[in-house]
């Protein structure tokens, strides 16, 4: 049984308990066979012929199907019940784990072809069976702490330069925005921190700068010591977004680094969505779930919202020796510990109770704090220490300073849209097919005019841009192309956002625009 237990537990972990999995193959325990073969041959139910089972109706199963215990797997707050089947065939049992939502409606089982009818019969046996049903309870309580614990022992006894690593810090700013985002996901993993600030950290990179993403998943391997162990290029867990649905993939890696790839930040939107209800709940003095690990993403957009942090990452990356990866990874061993974890929440537990807590940022001041802990970690003499501190400081100013610009940004380019007499003799009237849109729409002009000819916005007054003839336009103050979603969440609050991406037929093709409800 305990073996069974294990292999579920590592099931959960591994976010697999949704879909019935095997856990094992052994032999067939022969006493308790002969024991489910007596009781079947007294049932009015079923007929045993050799290996062969058959039902009432002549359909037959070859093998004997049997339930175990249902185990209640509980791990960070959540409840995972399955329950374990066993079947016997050819002398082998197999033994699987079936979710408790799946225990009725089986509509396979992995490793083995089954007919439904087959399936049918197969569960009909096992209730047959198995008619006294009992549950187990089995805590799963913070096992980050282990993987932690384990990958510190070597680089803990490790000593590093404090100069080396300050120098390192100062030459590549990022590297200590991505030592604050792997050291908040990792201290959330060894204490709960039920009070602590919600938010994505957003890593933004050019299209142009394919480098830079493989630098920022470098350092986060060095930095990564909350996944298992044992592993060549251990690192963040990657998730690939292609639609909002993957977002259930990252729920299932409680207490893990992982990171979010996504080319649009409007796959994210339902995180930040998520995020802005915990917060109106906790200002109406309800409780608030906790995500099951921080979120991180990389992203060719910024975010631009309250519930995120957007640090764009350099064009040109750095290239890091072995050596200076290893101080990177020995800095961090020396941060992770429960005491440390307890000692930045509590800190963070004073500040936001101050008189003056009402005017902050929540996010950026827990990011202050856990910059000033690695500062007071990784440096003992106080002149490197300052210094490092400067770092922190200088990293909160120019987040704020960032965002702010990116605020006057928008607003500049929403004043020019808003204003078509600006930019008039750019637009130009409905082409006839869509070559001449592509065509004029990548030269001198940046829209046509458009009335939708049926349906409900019959008669409306349209702009219709093309996403690159819209950039076009908003350079004109400067705009930068990863503000562009953020640009149109935007107009579409204020309204102006007809359709983000409208099919508008073009003589005999169609062609994909962007609509704004404005006329001239």
């Amino acid at each position: 049984m305990k073996n069974i237990q294990n292999a579920v537990c590592q099931i959960i972990l591994a976010g697999l308990g949704n879909q019935p999995q095997k856990l094992f193959e052994i032999k067939s325990p022969r006493k308790e066979v002969d024991l489910l073969r007596k009781i079947l041959n007294a049932s009015e139910n079923f007929q045993l012929s050799n290996t062969t089972i058959y039902n009432a109706y002549g359909v037959s199963f070859c093998g004997i199907a049997s339930w175990g215990k249902i185990l209640c797997v509980r791990f960070n707050g959540c409840d995972h019940r399955v329950r374990i089947l066993n079947l016997d065939r050819f002398g082998n049992r197999i033994v699987y784990s079936i979710p408790i939502s799946k225990a009725d409606q089986l509509s396979a089982l992995p490793g083995i072809d089954f007919s439904a009818s087959e399936l049918r019969i197969m569960l009909n046996i096992a209730n047959e069976l198995s008619s006294k049903v009992t549950e187990q309870l089995i805590e799963i309580r913070r096992p980050v702490r282990t993987n932690i614990r384990d990958q510190r022992l070597f680089w803990t006894s490790t000593q590093f330069s404090e100069s080396v690593l300050l120098k390192l810090l100062e030459s590549f700013p990022t590297l200590f925005e991505v030592a604050i985002t792997a050291f908040d996901a990792q201290l959330r993993a060894l204490k709960k921190m039920r009070q602590a600030p919600l938010g994505i950290i957003n890593f933004v990179f050019s299209d142009k700068s394919f480098e830079s993403k493989e630098y920022l998943i470098s350092v986060f391997q060095a930095f990564c010591f909350a996944n298992e162990t044992g592993r060549i290029r251990a690192g963040p867990i990657e998730i690939e977004l292609k639609s909002p649905n993957d977002l259930s993939d990252w729920s299932l890696y409680a207490q893990r680094l992982v990171m979010l790839e996504t080319s649009s930040g409007s796959l994210l939107r339902p995180l930040i969505e998520e995020i802005g209800e915990q917060e109106r709940k906790l200002k109406c003095g309800g409780s608030i779930h906790r995500f099951l690990t921080l979120p991180i993403s990389i992203c060719h957009s910024a975010l631009h919202s309250s519930q995120a942090i957007d640090i764009s990452l350099p064009m040109k990356v750095p290239h890091l020796t072995s050596i200076q990866y290893d101080t990177l990874r020995c800095a961090m061993s020396k941060s992770l510990s429960v005491d440390i974890a307890q000692h930045v929440y509590t800190q963070w537990k004073l500040r936001v109770s101050a008189p003056d807590a009402y005017r902050l940022n929540g996010l950026h001041v827990w990011r202050y704090l856990l910059g000033s802990e690695l500062c007071c970690t990784w440096f003992s003499e106080p002149t490197l220490r300052s210094r490092a501190m400067s770092l922190v400081q200088k990293s909160t100013d120019q987040q704020r300073q960032e965002e702010q610009q990116r605020e006057q940004l928008l607003q500049r380019a929403m004043d020019l849209l808003a204003a078509p007499a600006k930019y008039a003799s750019a637009i130009v009237d409905r082409p006839k097919s869509k070559q001449a849109a592509q065509d004029i729409l990548s030269d001198e002009a940046v829209a046509f005019r458009f009335e939708p000819r049926q349906g409900a916005d019959h008669g409306k007054k349209l702009l219709a841009f093309t996403k690159l003839s819209l950039l076009r336009l908003l350079r004109r103050v400067d705009f930068q192309g990863d503000l562009l979603e953020a640009f149109l969440e935007q107009c579409q609050t204020s309204g102006i956002l007809d359709q983000a991406s409208r099919v508008i037929k073009l003589g005999d093709q169609t062609i994909n625009a962007v609509t704004f409800s404005l006329e001239i």
